[in-house]
């Protein structure tokens, strides 16, 4: 064809093509390996696992990070053709040999998942890994679950209380059809419409969350807390509703133990709430107005404050005081009243400052 359209173009061979392509991801590889080096802060991953039509298991591995322009930025990190099982230890052997090649192991800050027990066991084993390595990696802290997943799960089990018919025919459906309808038939039948009404009504509440995370251009960490709050919230109101039959109640309440497991899992995992207060549309308000207690608003704030603190407060930044020695006069009370004052405003830090703004 190449020849047709120009009898003069130079058709490489397969070997050209092959040692081509290679160069250029190995030059490529370079690149990343420089960007993802130079990134000032931490780094983010997101990992999935999964098994072709044709039976070959793939570990997929994306990289999230800010930029030093305050951009989000996130790229394919590797594709990997997984040998073996999809057990945790393989998958950590993965992706640590990942990282390692990246040089960016040190850097790693949380990883997203679905919920399979082999992630869990993937991040205890990377935890091991980490801690032999004197790098600063928890478990409970850093593991970050898919909370698209989590609303999945949750409607399975809704799910899985109502019992289906056997299957019928279409010879079947068509002969039911023409059986003379009875009284007591067409109760039964609106009976077994209420309910569908009742488990679509159930239903769109997920439908409803699905489609706003599926709209946002990067579902942050700032919405998971509400987005639990929500779904909670909304099936407590429904499982409280007279009308309902004890089928649909039982389903909800199923439901409820589902996401009451995962939503207590980020109790012990500081970065939710701090992904929350940092958000300028929540801050602390989100709790105030949804009427958390006091003493929790109060142990978040001296949470975030002390994470700041221990990890990044300046010595630059913090209040410049004001030495009285060099004073000409040491009984200027006038300048020790504006030096004094001003320094006590300057010992709020930027994160006081932020919390007190509206």
């Amino acid at each position: 064809m190449l020849k047709l359209l120009n009898p003069n173009a130079t058709i490489p061979v397969g070997d050209t093509i092959r040692n081509d392509i290679i160069k250029s991801f190995k030059d490529e590889s370079i690149n990343i390996k420089c960007l993802l080096q130079s990134v000032l802060g931490k780094l983010s991953f997101a990992i999935d696992v999964w098994t072709s039509a044709n039976i070959y298991f793939y570990f997929a591995i994306t990289v999230h990070w800010i930029s030093k322009d305050w951009k989000l930025q996130n790229i394919l990190l590797d594709f990997i053709n997984l040998h073996g099982s999809h057990s945790g230890e393989n998958l950590c052997d993965a992706f640590v040999s990942s990282c390692c090649e990246f040089g960016i192991l040190p850097k790693i800050f949380t990883i997203t998942s679905d919920n399979t027990t082999n992630n869990d066991t993937f991040m205890q084993h990377l935890e091991t890994i980490c801690y032999n390595e004197n790098i600063a990696f928890n478990t409970i802290e850093s593991h970050c679950r898919c909370v698209a997943h989590i609303i999945n799960l949750t409607m399975q089990d809704i799910l899985k209380q109502f019992k289906a018919g056997k299957a019928q025919t279409k010879n079947a459906i068509f002969d039911n059809m023409n059986i003379p309808i009875m009284a007591r038939n067409i109760i039964l039948k609106l009976r077994k419409l209420n309910k569908i009404r009742e488990i679509v009504t159930i239903l769109e509440i997920f439908v409803r969350t699905t489609k706003m995370i599926e709209s946002a251009k990067y579902l942050m960490l700032a919405s998971i807390i509400s987005i639990y709050n929500y779904l909670i919230d909304k099936l407590t109101k429904h499982c409280n509703n007279s009308n309902y039959s004890h089928e649909i109640i039982t389903a909800i309440n199923a439901g409820l133990i589902k996401l009451e497991l995962y939503y207590s899992r980020t109790n012990n995992m500081a970065i939710y709430i701090i992904a929350t207060v940092l958000d300028l549309r929540l801050k602390l308000d989100y709790y105030e107005e949804n009427n958390w207690s006091k003493d929790f608003i109060n142990s978040i704030k001296a949470t975030i404050l002390q994470i700041y603190k221990n990890n990044y407060e300046s010595s630059s930044y913090k209040a410049t005081n004001y030495n009285q020695d060099n004073m000409d006069n040491d009984d200027d009370l006038l300048l020790d009243y504006i030096y004094e004052k001003k320094q006590r405003i300057n010992q709020q830090n930027e994160v006081e400052l932020y919390l007190e703004a509206p």
